[in-house]
């Protein structure tokens, strides 16, 4: 398990991809600033970059349900949740936020 910190500027709807983790479920939580997040069942989405092992990182494409995280806010996702973040609606806006990896098989409630 580990955290890092997560600080740039959103990207359009358009320009970014659906990211699935295998090893790790995400824990993302706002510190400052504002973004997107879109969300969608993995059956939902189309593979687009195949599952590399040692970043537990596969990339998709979909549609799916947006979401604003606000400070404060946070969010899980666990390996069958497609999730797109750092992205906007209108215009580019800056975020800082504390991502926290969490080890699947470390977990006492099992997942899936």
């Amino acid at each position: 398990n580990f955290a890092l910190v997560q600080e740039g500027t959103t990207r359009p709807f358009s320009e970014g991809k659906f990211e699935v983790h295998q090893k790790y479920l995400d824990i993302q939580f706002m510190i400052a600033g504002t973004e997107y997040m879109e969300y969608a069942p993995l059956t939902e989405l189309a593979p687009d970059v195949p599952y590399d092992e040692q970043k537990d990182v596969a990339f998709l494409n979909g549609k799916g349900s947006p979401l604003l995280i606000k400070p404060g806010m946070f969010y899980i996702v666990y390996p069958e949740d497609g999730h797109k973040p750092c992205v906007h609606a209108d215009i580019p806006r800056h975020y800082k936020k504390v991502v926290v990896k969490v080890r699947i098989d470390k977990l006492i409630h099992g997942v899936m």
